[in-house]
């Protein structure tokens, strides 16, 4: 598997796609979109494309060592293969993980995707993903209130639409 794009949601902005391997400024309330390729021989049948954010932690010691992540944030996503019984079949799938608005300010997370039912298929970028916490009341409640009017113009105008034209 490979880490093949990462894109950033905001409500002021939408999508916008980023370099794989450029370091990434979220901040809470938005979405990293990690997008991935893998090849694959088989059967049609679906897989959990599971993406994380957090901490690789290696502790060496004499006899044995140990290596884990630390996750922080995470998502999951169904991964489509079609069949390919005799040649492998490239396969594009993402994953969504969202920053959730009391997240604190934190740099030099890290970034992994495997397949939850395959874990040896998996990808990881070190110290890739820093976090900005809100800085203020009215930048957590400004999306809030954008998706308030979105609603109140929708609910105003859909009296207008059931009506219809003569």
């Amino acid at each position: 598997m490979q880490i093949t794009g990462l894109q950033v949601y905001s409500l002021a902005y939408g999508w916008h796609a980023l370099a794989v391997g450029e370091k990434v400024t979220l901040k809470a309330g938005e979405t990293l979109k990690v997008g991935i390729t893998v090849p694959y021989k088989g059967k049609a049948q679906n897989f959990t494309l599971y993406g994380a954010i957090g901490s690789r932690n290696k502790l060496l010691v004499p006899i044995v060592d140990i290596n884990w992540f630390d996750e922080m944030l995470f998502g999951r996503a169904t991964l489509p293969c079609p069949e390919s019984e005799t040649e492998f079949a490239t396969v594009e799938g993402s994953v969504d993980i969202l920053i959730p608005t009391n997240t604190p300010s934190v740099t030099n997370y890290d970034l992994y995707v495997k397949i939850e039912e395959q874990p040896a298929v998996m990808d990881e970028v070190d110290d890739v993903i820093d976090i900005v916490a809100a800085s203020s009341i009215w930048e957590m409640i400004g999306p809030l209130l954008v998706l308030g009017l979105m609603a109140a113009m929708v609910g105003m105008m859909s009296p207008m639409m059931k009506e219809g034209f003569e």
